[in-house]
């Protein structure tokens, strides 16, 4: 209701403005700008941007003049730039651009719509393209000698040459940033500029972590003498971050709690606050904290890779100090890893990728391996006291060898005994020496059996376990999935019940007119109703097949739209296709409209009234719907009908924009 009302009040307020801007031509003040941007500053502050999009399309249907409608289609590339919809929003930038043409009184605004659009091909990756504009927009500003704008231009010059590796022009453009925001006394800017600096120094190939401290420290100083209270946060996060990579815990704490602190204050979320605090709290062996700030992590904000790596952290949190061991050298190589590919150090990424992977591998196999090394020890050692006896043995030998050399010289009887001695010693000893090592045998044989007991029975443990887990999931799956049939089977027959009420109104009103109102309400909400049927009948939760929906909604208007002893013909040929379901309620409440609008309008003084409803795929997927009937190509309204401006025509001009350039609707 607040939206309409806010709708309505916009279009008065351009109905009595229309003499002032007459008057003043094509010289938009700020204070129309100021004006547009209160009527949805709601939205944009709890997040509603597409109620935001919708109120600015809304704006441009009744807004006629060129100057202000190249302003608004700048605020909706903004906005869409917020959304971080690229394509949407270098569109509507390039319409502002157009729109606003060669009238000089906005180059200015035209040159900074220009330094937007090299900020979007920045984040398309598109480097070269944004370095072009910015150098466009740089030389214009220096004619105007605008060393705000200059300065900006200069940082963003800076943080695309450092994102392409180029770090030595990188710390030049961010220097000669610094110094014109020095001339001008700006204090924020001074601050972005030396917070650049300390991000550029962090992922040269050095990792100069000592000039990165230096230069947050400065930027620090200056963003509180600016009081800008994001800015002031964003840098002490930074600050607990280099903290952190030098090993100084003590003061990372203090700044990454400082700034989740204020953060919390501007309800503003950011998860490098959380991702470095779990990295202190996890060197630091404080398993608890780790934990507590873990949950605190919002996963769908992070790549792949960084989910797999905090993953490997929760099991580690689990795993006790030595578990924890092992993260801390897989996040020290992940850190450098990432350092070094941001900087374009191709060779050096892949080596510490490799060596991150490896140890990631050797984290999940590690028990195994100590088991396996410590019965590899044992069976050294026993090898080394087997070799040690023998030795002794042969040494015995040889002294005896060198007795009975000794004793040649002694009667025949006496070597006689002396043979007879040795043998006896040999025997003994030889049998001592198999005992011993039978002995040795049994005892590595019942050790290493033990252990091979007790690693089956973990892996069937962890087996188990595994199968449990998925087990629950699958059960959690089934429940969410039932819960969706369950939602989409009540919202299908409370519609239903609301599409019976409307019809038992219609058959106790007595004026025509209110009975064509209601039914056109019946027929729509039988649309939708019938969007939640097919999904409840479906397996999934998200798409509806068109083909089947379609021609439920065109069965349903051939039973409730009968012209007196003429029957309506209808021919489709539907694409069997399956559909996102907000869509196919979409382009059932336009078929809807047709097929109502035909039948008012265009079927007076036909006999064989005809309706032809036809679907296809083009070569790049996307959907043509392509509606028509025998009724005139074209005829004014008659006394009594409707206008070009009917609520079911604006229906249908709000439903197209909605599906975008998805699908293409073609009525004949």
């Amino acid at each position: 209701m607040q939206k309409i009302l806010n709708i309505l009040l916009y279009i008065l307020l351009l109905q009595v403005s229309g003499n002032v801007g007459a008057q003043s031509k094509d010289i938009i003040t700020d204070d129309y700008i100021n004006g547009i941007r209160e009527r949805y500053q709601y939205q944009v502050r709890n997040g509603l941007l597409g109620d935001c999009i919708d109120s600015l399309r809304l704006y441009l249907l009744h807004e006629e003049h060129k100057i202000k409608r190249a302003f608004l289609h700048r605020e909706m590339a903004a906005k869409f730039l917020t959304w971080n919809k690229l394509d949407s929003s270098l569109h509507y930038f390039e319409k502002a651009i157009h729109g606003l043409g060669n009238n000089k009184a906005y180059d200015k605004e035209k040159f900074r719509i220009k330094f937007s659009i090299g900020n979007i091909h920045v984040k398309q990756k598109e480097l070269e393209k944004g370095m072009t504009y910015y150098l466009e927009v740089l030389k214009y500003f220096e004619q105007k000698k605008d060393s705000v704008s200059i300065a900006i231009i200069y940082q963003n010059m800076g943080s695309v040459l450092s994102s392409n590796g180029n770090h030595k022009d990188a710390e030049r453009y961010f220097l000669n940033s610094l110094e014109i925001s020095k001339k001008i006394e700006s204090s924020k800017s001074i601050a972005i500029g030396y917070n650049h600096l300390a991000r550029l120094y962090i992922n040269t190939e050095s990792q100069d972590l000592g000039r990165s401290i230096e230069n947050s420290l400065l930027a620090l100083k200056h963003a509180k003498k600016s009081k800008d209270k994001l800015l002031i946060n964003q840098i002490k996060g930074n600050l607990g971050g280099f903290y952190t990579l030098n090993d100084d815990f003590l003061n990372a704490k203090i700044y990454l709690l400082d700034a989740e602190k204020g953060f919390a204050k501007l309800d503003y979320y950011n998860e490098h606050i959380y991702k470095n605090l779990v990295r202190v709290y996890a060197y630091t062996n404080q398993v608890d904290s780790a934990r507590y700030y873990f949950n605190k992590i919002d996963f769908d904000k992070l790549s792949e890779s960084e989910k797999e790596h905090y993953g490997n952290l929760a099991n580690a949190i689990q795993d006790s100090d030595k578990g924890l061991a092992y993260y801390k050298m897989m996040d020290k190589y992940k850190i450098k890893y990432d350092s070094l590919y941001r900087a374009k150090l191709n060779t050096q990424a892949v080596e510490l990728e490799k060596k991150y992977n490896l140890l990631v591998k050797d984290n999940e196999i590690r028990k195994i391996n100590e088991q396996y090394l410590r019965e590899k020890v044992n069976a050294e050692l026993l090898k080394a006291e087997n070799l040690e006896r023998s030795i002794e043995t042969q040494r015995v030998q040889h002294d005896l060898e060198a007795q009975s050399l000794a004793l040649q010289l002694s009667s025949q009887a006496e070597k006689d005994a002396l043979e007879r001695n040795e043998k006896l010693t040999e025997i003994n000893n030889i049998t001592t020496a198999n005992l011993a090592l039978q002995k040795q045998i049994a005892t590595i044989s019942v050790v290493f059996l033990v252990l091979l007991l007790l690693l089956l029975v973990g892996l069937i443990y962890q087996n188990r376990r595994r199968k449990k887990l998925n087990q629950q999931l699958a059960t959690q799956k089934d429940k969410i999935q039932l819960l969706n049939r369950e939602l989409n089977h009540r919202v299908k027959n409370n519609l239903a019940f609301m599409t019976s009420l409307i019809e038992m109104q219609g058959r106790r009103t007595s004026s025509q007119e209110a009975k064509e109102v209601l039914q056109e309400s019946e027929s729509r909400l039988k649309a939708l109703a019938l969007v939640h049927g097919q999904l409840f009948r479906s397996e999934s939760d998200t798409e509806v097949n068109l083909k089947t929906y379609l021609q439920e909604v065109i069965l349903h208007l051939k039973e409730i739209f009968v012209l007196d002893g003429k029957p309506i013909q209808f021919e489709t040929s539907i694409v069997d296709c399956q559909i996102n379901a907000e869509d196919a309620m979409r382009l059932g409440l336009i078929v809807n409209e047709l097929v109502t609008n035909s039948v008012k309008h265009a079927f007076n003084d036909i006999e064989e009234p005809k309706i032809q409803v036809n679907t296809s795929l083009d070569s790049t997927g996307k959907l043509h719907l392509q509606y028509q009937d025998n009724g005139p190509l074209s005829q004014e309204p008659q006394e009594g009908q409707v206008s070009q401006t009917s609520l079911g025509l604006k229906l249908i001009s709000l439903l197209k924009l909605q599906l975008g350039d998805r699908y293409m609707i073609l009525c004949e």
